[in-house]
């Protein structure tokens, strides 16, 4: 079954959502220490997460970021942001990228259209896209590359989860060079 979605800049009235939605990946990870997002060990509290969103949507009123939601059923279903890397080390014009889709839309294309029009929003804000996947995630690595992210480095065994190692992709889109 199809199902209808919409690809927005985020809202203040997602944020409960979002939230919601990140917390069902804690429990996909419980399940399967394979699940294929990188997400912190513990999983962050209730006050942790709203100082995020808030953080993460005052960038994106101030300009400094993209923010996009799916939108499915009414809710938000899906996000990717990107974020400046701010290492100090000049590196302002690279921006670091996550997306997250909820189990229930995953498989539909919403991964695939929120990583489009984040492309085309950020070739305006960055120069360089960068982004991790673990190596186990072949969806989302094929779906990288048909986009045009290139493999920079593996790293083996750079996650552990219950016992398990897990290693990463390092991915990057040069947004600037001419192709």
């Amino acid at each position: 079954m199809k199902k209808e979605f919409t690809i927005r800049d985020v809202k203040l009235e997602d944020g409960p959502q979002i939230i919601q939605n990140y917390y069902g990946y804690f429990e996909e990870l419980k399940r399967d220490p394979g699940f294929g997002l990188l997400l912190p060990e513990k999983k962050p509290s209730m006050a942790g997460e709203v100082r995020w969103f808030a953080d993460a949507y005052a960038r994106f009123l101030e300009g400094k970021s993209v923010f996009l939601v799916a939108e499915s059923d009414g809710k938000a279903v899906g996000v990717c942001d990107v974020i400046r890397k701010t290492s100090g080390r000049y590196q302002n014009h690279v921006g670091v990228v996550g997306l997250a889709v909820a189990k229930e839309y995953r498989g539909f294309g919403i991964g695939e259209a929120l990583m489009r029009e984040m492309i085309k929003k950020s070739r305006k804000k960055f120069d360089i896209l960068t982004l991790g996947v673990l190596i186990n995630n072949k969806g989302a690595f094929a779906l990288y590359k048909k986009l045009g992210f290139e493999l920079y480095g593996t790293l083996p065994d750079c996650i552990k989860r219950k016992g398990k190692y897990f290693g990463e992709h390092e991915m990057y889109m040069h947004l600037k060079r001419r192709r």
